[in-house]
C-alpha cells in the first residue's frame, strides 16, 4: 500500500474513481478470496481462445470433512469425468480465506450456452458419476452451490 501511496502516476489514473461519488461506485463492498489448488487440479489452465461464457461454481460443505470428502471425490473422479464429458475447468481449488466457507471453487469455460449445456447433460448419466454419487464416504458431502455466469471483457487476461 506505501508504494501506491507513493506513486504519482496511479494517483493520477485514481483520482476520478477516489473523487467519484458513492452512487456511481461500480461495486458494492471489495471481498478478497484466497484459494488453494488441489492435487488432482494443481495449475491454471488456460481456456480456449473462444470462449465466450465462464461458470463459477462454489460448493458449500457444512464443515471441514465434508469439504475434504468432496475436494477427495473430485481428486478422485470428477475431474476424469469432467475431462470426458467437455466440462473445461481453468481453476479449481479450496477456499482458505473469504465467505461461503468451507467451501471451493472453481471455473469453467465455454464456447457458448449451448456448449455448457451439452457437456452438462452429459455429467449426469456418466457412468462413473452414478457408481460415486452411491458411495457412503461421499454422502453429505456439500449442502449448497452458488452459480454466477460471466463473459469476458475486452482487457479480459482469459
Amino acid at each position: 500500500a506505501d508504494a501506491l501511496e507513493n506513486d504519482n502516476q496511479f494517483k493520477l489514473d485514481a483520482q476520478s474513481y477516489w473523487s467519484a461519488p458513492s452512487e456511481k461506485i461500480p461495486f458494492r463492498r471489495v471481498e478478497s478470496i484466497f484459494i488453494r489448488s488441489v492435487s488432482g487440479f494443481p495449475n491454471l489452465v488456460k481456456p480456449a481462445d473462444d470462449s465466450e461464457l465462464f461458470e463459477l461454481r462454489i460448493y458449500e460443505s457444512h464443515n471441514e470433512d465434508a469439504l475434504r470428502r468432496k475436494v477427495k471425490m473430485f481428486n478422485d473422479s470428477e475431474f476424469s469425468i469432467f475431462d470426458d464429458v467437455g466440462l473445461n475447468t481453468v481453476f479449481f481449488g479450496a477456499n482458505i480465506s473469504g465467505s461461503q466457507m468451507p467451501c471451493l471453487t472453481y471455473l469453467l469455460a465455454f464456447k457458448d450456452r449451448e456448449e455448457h449445456r451439452q457437456a452438462w447433460s452429459k455429467f449426469g448419466p456418466h457412468p462413473e458419476w452414478q457408481r460415486i454419487i452411491k458411495l457412503e464416504e461421499y454422502k453429505n458431502a456439500m449442502n449448497d452451490i452458488s452459480r454466477v455466469f460471466l463473459k469476458p471483457l475486452g482487457y479480459s487476461q482469459l
